[in-house]
């Protein structure tokens, strides 16, 4: 006596060849994450971003992708913007994020590049366009993620250095930050006298 299959055993074990089969296919297509996650532990920043270019080319091709998880492309953009800014590649940074999907990593990092760009620059009035592009970028990564210390803390930082520059837009480079340090009270000019025991 034989005993056929079952019509729902069939479907339960097709089912479980067409999951393990997607999720074989997943794992070996998001590959270069893994890799650039691993690299980026390493250190080897370039193998990282390269790794980043390759899953974000991966996932570009994926249009429901672009449509359903914009965050995940946002993602390996953004750490692709992150890299190119620890490596000191500012101005590719700034043209990555211009071109990335907006999310809050992306926003972050290419104001941290602004920032960078803006304390380097010596002319006074592409200093301040600089302050003020960063100014805008971590407000937009502040909407994106309003609870992110680091994000509160560098626009803070921009927000008030920009406005002492608006006041005093000739300061030289090299005494910028100064302009964050507490003025001293201006009581007439002369410190109140000293007194000993």
């Amino acid at each position: 006596m034989s005993r056929g299959v079952s019509g729902g055993t069939f479907a339960a074990a097709l089912l479980a060849v067409v999951i393990g089969g997607a999720c074989l296919w997943l794992a070996t297509w998001t590959s270069p994450l893994v890799a650039a996650e691993q690299a980026l532990r390493d250190g080897r920043l370039t193998d990282s971003l390269g790794e980043y270019r390759t899953a974000e080319s991966r996932l570009s091709q994926v249009p429901a992708l672009q449509q359903f998880a914009p965050a995940l492309i946002g993602s390996v953009q953004a750490n692709q913007v992150r890299l190119l800014y620890q490596m000191q590649r500012y101005d590719e940074a700034i043209e990555k994020a211009g071109t990335s999907t907006s999310v809050h990593g992306t926003h972050f990092w290419s104001g941290c590049a602004m920032f960078a760009r803006a304390s380097a620059e010596e002319r006074p009035e592409t200093r301040l366009e600089w302050f003020e592009r960063a100014e805008g970028e971590f407000r937009a990564a502040l909407t994106a993620s309003p609870a992110d210390w680091d994000t509160k803390y560098n626009y803070e930082l921009t927000r008030s250095l920009l406005n002492r520059l608006r006041e005093e837009p000739d300061t030289p480079r090299r005494l910028l930050f100064e302009l964050l340090r507490p003025q001293s009270p201006r009581s007439g000019g002369t410190a109140p006298a000293r007194r000993t025991g």
